[in-house]
């Protein structure tokens, strides 16, 4: 067998495994391993119904993900589905670089126990004990990375709050950010985030733009809130603060 074509047949095996460990045998570690490790760093059971790897587009997704409650079949944590493209440029600008992540439909149910216990007070740890802060030290480097197309859509958080006897929803959350770069030739870009959602029946919208990791973090913040239930809250005032609010909105801008 001539030369080229041992190159040919040794090329043609590469490829046929690198197509198979990525279409098949990368999805099945990560759908069999993933649930596993994740629950026992949680202590609580983990599922993902599907895991899929493209790896000519260095693309992965994850399906119908989901974390239970601790001891119990209700749902702490869910989406329906994420989605990270790594470029292949990442190799050669010795940073990491993202094409796309997007998260769908995310959804977090918060139980408030107690005045400083929730469901996820568990995976806080402990408070450590208060040590002498050390001199101060310069900030290390910002790994270099960059980040296109970042999406968080139809999000949803449910707060129990069963010491005052109240629920909340934060619903219809939507995350854009657009790009966001640590590489120094980008350092002098805006990044322009924007965030709107629902709390209740108050809605809020946010759209910043700054330059986090420039030398001046020039930022400026378009907030709006509006109608604010204040009625709905009296009771998170701290004390009795001598009168009691029982119907108005508010509204603020910025």
């Amino acid at each position: 067998m001539s030369r080229n074509k041992k190159l040919s047949l040794a090329a043609a095996v590469i490829f046929v495994l690198y197509s198979l460990t990525g279409f098949f045998v990368i999805p099945y570690l990560v759908q069999k391993m993933l649930p596993e490790k994740l629950s026992d760093a949680l202590k609580r059971p983990v599922t993902i119904r599907e895991a899929r790897f493209n790896p000519y587009t260095l693309t992965l997704s994850l399906e119908d993900f989901s974390v239970a409650e601790k001891n119990n079949t209700s749902l702490f944590l869910s989406f329906n589905r994420l989605l990270v493209n790594v470029q292949m440029s990442s190799l050669f600008r010795l940073g990491l670089v993202l094409k796309e992540i997007s998260l769908d439909a995310p959804v977090i149910h918060i139980t408030r126990i107690s005045e400083t216990t929730f469901n996820f007070s568990d995976l806080l740890g402990k408070p450590e004990e208060e040590t002498p802060e050390p001199p101060e030290e310069q900030s290390p480097a910002v790994f270099p990375f960059s980040i296109s197309n970042l999406q968080i859509v139809n999000g949803e958080i449910k707060v129990d709050d069963q010491v005052v006897r109240k629920t909340h929803t934060i619903s219809n959350l939507y995350f854009s950010l657009p790009f966001v770069s640590s590489f120094e030739k980008h350092l002098e870009i805006h990044t322009k985030p924007g965030l709107k959602f629902q709390v209740n029946d108050t809605k809020i919208t946010a759209d910043v733009s700054a330059k986090p990791f420039a030398d001046s973090m020039e930022t400026t913040l378009d907030l709006n809130v509006s109608g604010i239930d204040l009625s709905s809250y009296m009771d998170y005032l701290p004390g009795d603060i001598g009168f009691i609010i029982t119907k108005g909105l508010l509204d603020v801008q910025s």
